[in-house]
Parts: C-alpha cells; structure tokens; sequence
C-alpha cells in the first residue's frame, strides 16, 4: 500500500501543479484581455477617452477665443457707454450747457450767412467755387 499511496501523492501533487500553471495561464490571458479592452476603451474606438479629449480640447480653445473677443466687445462697449455718460452729465447741467450749444448753432449760421453776404458783395464767386472744389 506504501507504492500506491506514493503514486496517489504523486498524481495529486502533479495534478495541483497543473491546475496552478493552468490558473496561473487563463490568469495571464484574462489580464491579457482586460488590457486590451480597456487600450480600446481609452485609445481605439471613434468614442475613446483620446477622442473626447481632443474634442473638449478644441471646445475649450474656441471658448477661449470667444470669452477673449467677448472682453474686448466688452471692454469697447464700456468706453462707448463712458462717453454717453459724461454727455449725459454734461447736458444735465441746467440751463447752462443747452444755451451754449443753442449760441453756438446761431453763430454758425450767422457766420454762414455773413460769409454769403460778403462773396455776394464783393463778387468773390471764383473764390467760393476754388473753395468749394477742394
């Protein structure tokens, strides 16, 4: 019985080393294919990790471009709207600024008019139209 308690060792000991090599093989196979799914999950496929980043790469360069054209529309918005408030604010003044604007205009035309007048007396017509041509 010694003999074949020997061999039934021998075969458990032989069929244990096989099972572990064979475990230790699908182990490598399954580790094998897992790596290979997820470089395909990450790099392979149209919708790949790779991919969406390179498309939310792009996206962030656009937005970028768009918020930097965004300040300067902004910012020449500002300026605009500071001029309209200083004008605001100086037509505000009562009584004051308005007369001045309205003697300014009369004394436009009346120098209009005293500049016609004296092309018209002194017949200086060449003049006014060497004047007018420039």
């Amino acid at each position: 019985m010694d003999k074949f308690d020997n061999l039934d060792s021998f075969n458990i000991n032989g069929e244990e080393e096989l099972n572990s090599q064979q475990f230790n093989a699908d182990r490598n196979l399954e580790n094998k294919t897992r790596i290979i799914r997820l470089e395909e999950i990450v790099f392979a496929r149209r919708d790949s990790l790779t991919s969406r980043v390179r498309a939310l790469e792009i996206f962030q360069e656009v937005d970028e471009n768009n918020w930097k054209s965004l300040q300067s529309e902004k910012n020449a918005l500002a300026k605009k709207i500071e001029i309209i408030d200083t004008t605001a604010k100086i037509l505000s003044i009562p009584g004051g600024t308005k007369t001045l604007i309205a003697i300014f205009m009369v004394l436009q035309f009346g120098y209009t008019f005293a500049a016609e007048m004296v092309i018209h007396e002194f017949n200086l017509g060449d003049v006014k139209e060497a004047v007018e041509k420039r």
